[in-house]
C-alpha cells in the first residue's frame, strides 16, 4: 500500500491522498467543483508535513495505547479532544483512500 500524504487544498480543508493529482481529483468530485475553483490563485494546493501540523481529535477515538494525559486537551460541547498531528491521525485511521483529514471549517 502507498503512503499517503497530506495536502492543504484551500484555506480550510487538508486531503489526504497518495498524489496532489489525486486529492485535487478526489476534492473536486467530492464537492462538484472544477479545477478552477479547486485551484484559487490566492491559495495554491501543496502537501504538508503532516508531523508538523496539529489538530484536535476525539479522545475517545484515539487508541488506548496511544492516550497519553500529558497531551494538551480541551473539551467543547461536552466531548473531550487532545492536539495531536495529522501523521498520528494517519496512523489511527489507516485510510488508503482520499479523505479530509483535517478542515478548519466546521
Amino acid at each position: 500500500m502507498q503512503e499517503m500524504k497530506v495536502f492543504r487544498l484551500n484555506e480550510f480543508d487538508y486531503v489526504a491522498a497518495k498524489s496532489l493529482e489525486e486529492a485535487k481529483q478526489w476534492y473536486m468530485d467530492y464537492y462538484g467543483l472544477n479545477e478552477e475553483e479547486v485551484l484559487d490563485p490566492m491559495y495554491y494546493p501543496y502537501e504538508v508535513n503532516p508531523e508538523n501540523v496539529m489538530m484536535w481529535y476525539e479522545v475517545d477515538e484515539i487508541p488506548q495505547e496511544d492516550q497519553d494525559v500529558t497531551r494538551k486537551m480541551k473539551i467543547m460541547d461536552g466531548i473531550w479532544f487532545a492536539l495531536v498531528t495529522i501523521a498520528d491521525v494517519l496512523k489511527w485511521e489507516n485510510k488508503d483512500e482520499p479523505y479530509i483529514v483535517c478542515s478548519t471549517e466546521y
